[in-house]
């Protein structure tokens, strides 16, 4: 499990460094670095190593976990979109939002030990690579707050990875 999340951070410290240096200066490569690495690197290491984050059982480590994705998923985008002319209300409301259904997560776990509840902020990191498409700072904002409603809505239910019945 510390492997997906080192490959997270490296990915996303990967992402800065390439931004901040303007080694890579068009939008679409650092929406990529950004935002879509770092959901490959955890999906990579999480398959290679046949452990699903969801459904760690360490809490410290399922804590330190949350606050990587708040970190990779949630604060660096919003930062990197914002520094590139996206609006700060929605952001913040995408942020909040992220952070409550990490917060649900933690507490409340998967439903029925198999589901998540709305989608998870992982997956958020695609959103990124779709608005720099659409040059409408209008529909930028209404995708980013309806992606902060999907996070959290309670009929949208994505079934997790068992790798329990991989071992067996």
């Amino acid at each position: 499990m510390y492997f997906c999340i080192a490959g997270k951070i490296l990915a996303t410290f990967l992402g800065i460094f390439l931004w901040q240096k303007n080694i890579v200066s068009a939008l679409w490569p650092q929406a990529f670095f950004i935002g879509i690495l770092p959901i490959w690197l955890e999906v990579l290491c999480s398959t290679l190593l046949k452990v699903e984050p969801s459904q760690e059982k360490n809490r410290l480590i399922l804590y330190l976990d949350a606050v990587v994705d708040s970190i990779s998923f949630l604060f660096i985008p919003c930062w990197w979109f914002f520094m590139n002319g996206g609006d700060l209300i929605p952001l913040l409301v995408f942020i909040v939002s992220g952070i409550w259904r990490l917060q649900n997560f933690l507490r409340k776990g998967l439903v029925n030990g198999k589901y998540f509840v709305g989608v998870p902020v992982t997956y958020m990191g695609y959103l990124w690579m779709i608005l720099i498409f659409i040059p409408n700072h209008l529909i930028h904002n209404i995708l980013i707050i309806s992606a902060a409603y999907l996070m959290n809505a309670p009929f949208i239910k994505i079934k997790a990875q068992n790798y329990e019945s991989v071992k067996n």
